[in-house]
């Protein structure tokens, strides 16, 4: 029996893969769309500040905070200044306000804190794709709570989920060994209701406490499918899985 061939390229050879003119035109079409959004957005950017003479510009993508609150801890996590914290609005009004960001684009990032810890965050979702109809919906979120929320999962067009080392080590509180085990089991959950394992990407911050983790991350991210997405609390650096 012929030995089945791995779908996945590893880090180590990252480097050493040329791209073949196939894998460039593929990638060029698959662009497409976002390329024409761009040259939309410039012209219509272009008409508002020469003519119309504005500074109000329609942006690229929206991040939309949901709440502040959250069930970790993260060393690296911003939100945990309650002067800059807002305060929830009701179901209805987030809805409204989500149609009125839809007018000036059609790509919406939802976040938190943790997103999944708001009562009404899958009405808010479904809203989000179903009624105002946005073309890309992500949501952040740190994958612990999902299966208590599955709804979101047949609404969003991709999840990006935190998960910054594979072990668990209870010495070491920022690798999360509380909740490391229900985040894998919810990201198996997510991967069969989103129908694509390339809809979810793992965030991952890089730190010096995981630095001999981050390969065996984006191994591991090779081997179930996902979008690696690696950043330190400095600078963001992004890098994709590569298939065979």
């Amino acid at each position: 029996m012929a030995e089945k061939k791995a779908n996945f390229v590893p880090v180590s050879a990252l480097d050493k893969r040329p791209r073949s003119k196939r894998d460039l035109l593929r990638g060029l079409v698959r662009q497409a769309p976002f390329v024409a959004k761009n040259f939309q957005l410039y012209f219509r950017n272009a008409w508002r500040r020469r003519v119309l003479r504005t500074k109000v510009v329609a942006p690229y993508a929206v991040t939309f905070y949901v709440t502040h609150k959250c069930n970790l801890a993260c060393s690296y996590c911003t939100q945990k200044e309650p002067d800059v914290f807002s305060e929830e609005l009701p179901t209805r009004e987030t809805i409204r306000l989500l149609k009125r960001i839809r007018k000036e684009t059609d790509s919406i990032v939802i976040t938190g804190g943790e997103p999944t810890l708001r009562p009404d965050i899958e009405e808010l979702v479904e809203a989000a794709r179903f009624e105002c109809n946005y073309r890309s919906l992500l949501l952040i979120t740190n994958g612990t709570l999902l299966d208590r929320k599955p709804r979101i999962l047949r609404a969003v067009t991709g999840l990006v989920v935190s998960l910054d080392a594979l072990a668990a080590d209870p010495t070491n509180p920022l690798s999360k060994p509380a909740a490391l085990p229900k985040v894998l089991e919810n990201l198996e959950l997510a991967k069969e209701l989103l129908g694509s394992p390339r809809r979810i990407t793992i965030s991952t911050v890089i730190e010096q406490w995981n630095v001999s983790e981050v390969e065996r991350l984006l191994d591991w991210c090779g081997e179930q499918g996902f979008v690696f997405c690696g950043r330190s609390p400095r600078r963001w650096r992004k890098c994709r899985t590569w298939r065979c």
